[in-house]
């Protein structure tokens, strides 16, 4: 079974892909440019870290947001500030989606997220894949 593990050296990124404006003339949502800037910011910190094969069957995914440590935010504290954990992933998933690491990220079977003020802001990212029976991967 393959792994990969990396960490993006990055400012993670605030605005997420759940951030759209309405368009009251043609009543449409569309992406603002903020959460555009984001998305390609995951892509161009992702790429270099495409596997050669994609990813396959069912996926534990660990991945721990760090936000830069200043003012009043210790160090390896929890983070409770925008973005919210769960819109600040999907949009890293859709990036990787996109990228190749899986076919979908329908197969993130086991997901485990956390947000934290760090020194070195990045995105630690870990994906294994998993055996199919779940009691074999808890042995």
């Amino acid at each position: 079974m393959k792994s990969i593990d990396f960490f993006l050296e990055m400012d993670p990124p605030t605005a997420t892909y759940q951030e759209k404006n309405m368009n009251w003339k043609t009543k449409s949502m569309y992406q603002n440019d903020r959460s555009a800037d984001a998305k390609a910011k995951l892509r161009a910190y992702l790429v270099k870290h495409i596997p050669d094969q994609p990813l396959n069957g069912p996926l534990r995914m660990t991945v721990t947001w760090g936000f830069l440590a200043k003012g009043k935010h210790r160090f390896n504290t929890w983070c409770m500030n925008k973005p919210d954990l769960d819109n600040a992933q999907k949009a890293l998933q859709d990036a990787m989606t996109e990228l190749g690491f899986w076919k979908d990220d329908a197969h993130i079977t086991d997901l485990h997220t956390s947000k934290i003020w760090a020194w070195h802001p990045g995105i630690f990212i870990s994906v294994e894949e998993l055996p199919e029976a779940i009691e074999d991967s808890y042995e």
